[in-house]
């Protein structure tokens, strides 16, 4: 997970900034947009939802 959040990080997104990854199959193309609207598996939460997410899931490392 450092490689990703440093090659994030160099991108230009802030370190613990929700992003949105779309792939498209089709033509071979990953599109990463800051996710403005917190959505987990497509699915609309509150910013205290994904927050504890977040936690929760940085506690499996």
């Amino acid at each position: 997970m450092q490689i990703t959040d440093a090659m994030l990080e160099r991108a230009g997104f802030l370190p613990g900034q929700q992003v949105l990854f779309s792939v498209d199959y089709r033509y071979g193309h990953i599109t990463i947009t800051p996710d403005y609207d917190y959505r987990i598996a497509g699915k609309y939460v509150s910013g205290q939802e994904a927050e504890e997410t977040r936690q929760r899931l940085s506690r499996r490392k």
